[in-house]
């Protein structure tokens, strides 16, 4: 995901701005509006499914629980043109190719019980001798496929705040977990109606540095209506927002104050 019109800058100058947005100068205006972001607990990460017999292994984003059965494939974000999911299985020190992997479709392939096994994002077209650094899922064959360590505990210390004026978006953050090698941070702005619905797709407003704290973008219009959002984002993804959004808030400039909802 690649934003434009932002300007990555030192947690320092964030705070400065805040203050100019707060005392009504600069490049800010005097109604600026600020935001606590709201931690969704309810966020899924991609996850997936195995079952090995016979030297054989099944990966699939599908599985029954109670009943029911349950398809993670909407949680995996589309990779970027040139760029897709690929298997791995592990015995020993060695890595084997067990080819592109598709959520939603079972990928069926030679691997041991208890082969450690990984989904990777890789060049299409490629074939490299071992995965690369962005490990989407990661297990054994028979187990589950889990994304890096994160749950809803690892958010439980993180904050994240917005203040926007005129046509300039400040975020400040703090104690967000990192994420696994090959994934970062995103801010998004999206414009929706009266009753919270889209009215388009989600602006991409750039990388969240969590060494700077931020990020601060400017040349932004600031519909009357807008959601902010924080996701998580492959570094090889698409240019479209990941369903993997953790931290989200709804401004309504017609609310008393022009305050914000979630």
């Amino acid at each position: 995901m690649n934003g434009s019109g932002v300007h990555g800058r030192a947690a320092a100058l964030v705070a400065a701005t805040w203050c100019a947005l707060l005392a009504g100068c600069g490049a800010h205006h005097e109604e600026g509006q600020q935001m606590v972001l709201e931690y969704d607990p309810a966020v899924r990460f991609p996850a997936a499914f195995t079952s090995a017999s016979g030297g054989k292994v099944t990966i699939s984003t599908m599985t029954m629980a109670g009943g029911t059965h349950r398809d993670t494939a909407a949680l995996f974000e589309a990779a970027a043109d040139g760029w897709g999911y690929r298997a791995w299985a592990r015995a020993g020190d060695a890595w084997t190719d067990l080819g592109p992997f598709v959520p939603g479709t079972d990928l069926v392939a030679d691997a041991a019980a208890g082969a450690a096994l990984q989904v990777t994002i890789e060049a299409a077209g490629a074939s490299p001798a071992a995965p690369s650094a962005e490990v989407v899922l990661s297990g054994t064959a028979g187990a589950g496929l889990a994304f890096g360590t994160l749950d809803a505990l690892a958010f439980t210390p993180a904050g994240v705040e917005v203040r926007a004026g005129g046509t300039s978006v400040d975020l400040a953050c703090h104690d967000l977990p990192a994420l696994p090698a090959g994934f970062h941070y995103a801010f998004w702005l999206t414009e929706v109606d009266d009753a919270g619905t889209a009215k388009g797709a989600p602006l991409a407003l750039g990388k969240v540095s969590l060494a700077d704290g931020g990020l601060a973008a400017s040349g932004v219009a600031l519909p009357e209506h807008h959601v902010f959002d924080l996701s998580i984002e492959a570094d090889h993804g698409a240019a479209t927002r990941s369903p993997l959004v953790c931290f989200r808030g709804t401004h309504d400039a017609t609310a008393p104050g022009g305050g914000h909802g979630h």
